[in-house]
């Protein structure tokens, strides 16, 4: 039940970020002025990461027993490799955006989520580095995945967090801003619930 669950909460947040990324873009060109508010920022940050997720982790299934083995297992690496550089590239967007903001929840919120995605874009490095590295890196891969799940709950929390505090000021935001506000929370919980018995015995872990 919770795989289904994290996989619908995860399409469902690839989609909106896709067309969060479409609108984006589109009021970029139209008002020639570079995306300011914090929804615009999270959208350039997630858009990418949507576009791989959608066109690049079908390919696996598509490829295998179609091409040599040595071919997938270096598709495989370059896609991870991939992946790195744009979780990465999501994060510098979030922390730069973040470090130019004015607004004090917002920037704590864009740096945690920058950090997230910074972490999750270790991982795949981790994963892509694996055979080329002498040392064993599996429990590198664990840790930082690990690290990348729980970091999940605070993401989460910022968000909340920094929503409530523009509701409370009365502070009137574009829908799209709103729009970014549920693309992150619907990546979050997907998280949360794929990875919960890992959560749930890392916070255990750290309560004693």
């Amino acid at each position: 039940m919770a795989t289904i669950v994290d996989i619908l909460l995860g399409q469902l947040a690839i989609g909106l970020s896709l067309f969060g990324l479409i609108e984006v873009v589109r009021n970029w060109t139209r008002d020639k002025g570079r995306p300011k508010t914090p929804g615009a920022v999270i959208f350039l940050a997630l858009g990418p990461i949507a576009i791989f997720e959608l066109i690049f982790r079908p390919l696996p299934l598509f490829l295998l027993n179609r091409i040599p083995e040595s071919s997938f297992h270096w598709f495989i690496k370059a896609s991870e490799a991939v992946a790195a550089s744009i979780y990465l590239a999501g994060g510098i967007v979030c922390v730069t955006a973040a470090l130019r903001s004015s607004e004090r929840l917002w920037r704590v919120t864009l740096i945690v989520l920058g950090l997230w995605l910074s972490t999750r874009a270790l991982w795949h490095a981790i994963t892509a580095a694996g055979p080329f590295i002498a040392a064993p890196l599996g429990s590198y891969s664990r840790m930082t995945l690990t690290i990348w799940a729980v970091s999940c709950v605070p993401v989460a929390v910022t968000v909340i967090v920094a929503a409530a505090g523009d509701w409370l000021r009365r502070v009137s935001r574009h829908w799209l801003h709103v729009a970014a506000i549920i693309a992150v929370m619907l990546y979050a919980v997907a998280e949360i619930v794929g990875h919960q018995t890992m959560i749930v015995r890392s916070i255990r872990w750290l309560w004693t």
